[in-house]
């Protein structure tokens, strides 16, 4: 919860605050691995990059109480697929992205941490079946 002044409650900008319209954008970029079999038998990985996918960004504020001269508030977010604004710049012939529809392979960044901080500090380990050795 965050505490603001109430000077400007029930003002068009005070509902404003309340639930402001969406102008931010998260965009999102996801690497698809395309060769896993070589990965997975120690090779480097070939990236391929997805996207760029965009999401708008929603925000209400909730659980609004006055108490004397000041507002106590919390905040909900959420994002949405802007699936127009991610495909504008579709070309004759492409692939129209979505995110529930695309499929793409990528790498599980906690498993790949304890495994790097296995490798370093000279520990050789077995982590769910993959052999790591400094």
């Amino acid at each position: 919860k965050a505490v603001v002044s109430t000077q400007s409650t029930g003002t068009l900008s005070f509902d404003q605050w309340l639930a402001p319209t969406p102008a931010i954008f998260k965009i999102v970029t996801v690497y698809n691995v395309t060769n896993t079999a070589n990965v997975s038998a120690g090779g480097q990985p070939i990236l391929q990059a997805l996207g760029p996918y965009y999401f708008r960004e929603y925000r209400e504020r909730v659980n609004v109480q006055v108490l004397e001269d000041q507002l106590w508030f919390g905040e909900k977010k959420w994002y949405e697929f802007d699936y127009n604004t991610t495909n504008a710049n579709l070309t004759n012939g492409s692939v129209p992205l979505d995110p529930i529809k695309d499929v793409f392979t990528t790498f599980n960044l906690a498993y790949v941490g304890v495994a790097y901080n296995l490798t370093i500090s000279g520990t050789k380990s077995q982590i769910a079946g993959a052999v790591i050795a400094a």
